[in-house]
């Protein structure tokens, strides 16, 4: 019993989240029942007979208790035989309520390590409750097939990719309000257009406070600016700025925030990410930042983000969808077009599959390991099919919905940043 008493004590009601059905072997139940039937009973001949039921009856909810507790604790920790009964806690747990916070960065509860394991099964107001895994962070209903009538955000629209984003809103959607953020709060490019208006965002200074102010009422964030002589270095705008537009989404209740990477972000020994990390740490920055949304967004319903990871941005006409591959895994890139970039972050947001998803996009034919890309981007090399070992990830279509199908989601909440050393 002492060992029960040890188990117990390591069991805080606290631990128990209500979005966690925990199953509990009914024949433990039994044998605890048992077990609790003969201690009471013990305890009233120990005591002569005094003892009132209402002090049996006491010890008998306190045994059961207990043991239930170690039969929830010994669950956790090693594989158990079919559970027929059910045990459930209601209690909103203070892992819970954090997770509900926007305030800041969580750091992982036990609660989250076990979702992330399986163990758990995230529910939603709309959507019955299923095991968490890689894809358990879908969106529960689908996401609106156009942007009609919709707000869109833009950070960064001063940018070179970030105007063209704005260009693509203007010419290729119905949104009703185009937002173009920028440092000095006036927009400088494209066609006249009274949907499209600026508003000032510096992500380097600005507070969550100010952002979601900003971003009140709209569907979807387009984050692209990055580091830049003016704007601020890697660590304000690509890790921090990444950061604070995330928390600022959230409280807005923005639905999508879709974040401009790049490939090679999560591989810290590869050519590509050596050479380029030299520039201010960005890609360090980068990729610090992208981890930092996916636990912010850890069990978000109703709100995702999208990664987009560009291979070597060119100035060269849009291809479109047809020349384009996407790839998970950050093991192949290649050269893309900043007006094919800015048409994948503008379709993805109204695609599910590239909801709480993470992945590269490159030409087709211009795809090469990380090894090799950095000098065939130089050279503007182009590659055949079968010249490279596939990954078994690509993704290729003749319209958006195809390419889009079927992307895996990340894992909630999980780290990308590869292993290796960095600056």
């Amino acid at each position: 019993m002492d060992d029960a008493r040890r188990m117990n004590t390591s069991l805080d009601d606290d631990d128990v989240d209500d979005d966690v059905d925990v199953d509990v072997d009914a024949r433990v139940v039994v044998f605890a029942r048992v077990d609790v039937w003969l201690v009471a009973r013990a305890r009233v001949a120990r005591d002569g007979g005094d003892a009132t039921p209402r002090i049996a009856l006491a010890i008998v909810a306190s045994r059961v208790v207990a043991r239930l507790r170690v039969a929830v604790e010994l669950w956790r920790g090693v594989d158990v035989t079919p559970r027929p009964s059910r045990w459930r806690s209601r209690r909103p747990s203070r892992a819970a309520a954090q997770r509900r916070d926007v305030g800041g960065v969580r750091s992982m509860s036990s609660n989250a390590t076990r979702a992330l394991r399986g163990t758990a099964r995230a529910r939603t107001a709309n959507a019955p409750r299923r095991r968490a895994s890689r894809r358990s962070a879908r969106a529960p209903v689908a996401v609106a097939a156009s942007l009609r009538d919709a707000k869109v955000v833009v950070v960064g629209a001063n940018g070179k990719t970030g105007k063209r984003c704005v260009e693509y809103l203007r010419a290729n959607t119905e949104a009703r309000e185009i937002v173009a953020c920028t440092r000095s709060g006036t927009y400088d490019g494209g066609a006249s257009d009274e949907r499209v208006r600026g508003a000032e965002a510096n992500v380097a200074t600005a507070s969550v406070a100010e952002l979601s102010n900003a971003f009140s009422g709209a569907k979807a964030v387009v984050f692209a600016a990055s580091q830049s002589q003016n704007g601020g270095d890697a660590s304000r705008v690509d890790r921090d700025g990444v950061i604070t537009c995330a928390r600022a989404c959230l409280r807005a209740g923005v639905e999508r925030f879709v974040i401009v990477s790049s490939g090679a972000v999560s591989k810290p020994a590869s050519p590509v990410y050596i050479f380029l990390n030299l520039f201010g740490g960005i890609m360090r920055n980068k990729i610090l930042g992208e981890d930092a949304v996916r636990a912010l967004y850890f069990d978000r319903p109703g709100q995702f983000y999208t990664v987009v990871r560009p291979g070597g941005l060119s100035e060269d006409p849009a291809r479109g969808v047809g020349a384009l591959e996407l790839n998970q895994g950050d093991e192949i890139s290649g050269r893309i077009s900043r007006e094919d970039v800015a048409a994948i972050c503008i379709e993805s947001i109204t695609r599910d599959d590239a909801a709480n998803a993470t992945f590269e996009c490159y030409n087709s034919d211009a795809a090469k390991p990380l090894g090799e890309v950095g000098l065939s981007n130089m050279m503007k090399a182009t590659s055949a099919d079968g010249d490279v070992e596939k990954t078994g990830k690509e993704r290729r279509g003749a319209t958006w919905d195809e390419i889009f199908a079927d992307l895996a989601a990340d894992v909630p909440g999980a780290k990308q940043q590869g292993e290796g050393f960095t600056l």
